[in-house]
């Protein structure tokens, strides 16, 4: 089976394409903001199972969890190169930190 499946957004609303190339019928669903945050959940939720094998531990946001991974490790980098090359502009270290504490934050 082939499918394929487009995400956009809408005054306000999330609009998913679903195409079933095989039998060529379009499905369009517009979809509020929290519904689509929930649906989202759920598929990051179920693609965690089917990847590891069993479901998350300790319950909360799959996607919040990533979110706040990358930008720890956004900042872990960060502080790295910082310690090799001191001397860039000190903005430019602020901009940065700024930018990867509000994503560790939320």
């Amino acid at each position: 089976m082939s499918t394929e499946i487009s995400i956009g957004e809408c005054d306000g609303k999330v609009i998913l394409n679903i195409f079933d190339v095989e039998k060529e019928i379009r499905t369009e669903a517009v979809i509020d903001a929290e519904n689509a945050r929930q649906i989202a959940e759920g598929l990051a939720r179920a693609s965690y199972k089917a990847h590891y094998g069993y479901e998350p531990i300790n319950g909360g946001s799959i996607i919040s969890r990533q979110m706040h991974t990358d930008a720890v490790n956004r900042m872990v980098i960060l502080l790295n190169n910082y310690d090799r090359n001191p001397n860039r502009r000190k903005e430019w270290w602020a901009s940065e930190m700024v930018a990867a504490i509000r994503n560790i934050l939320g």
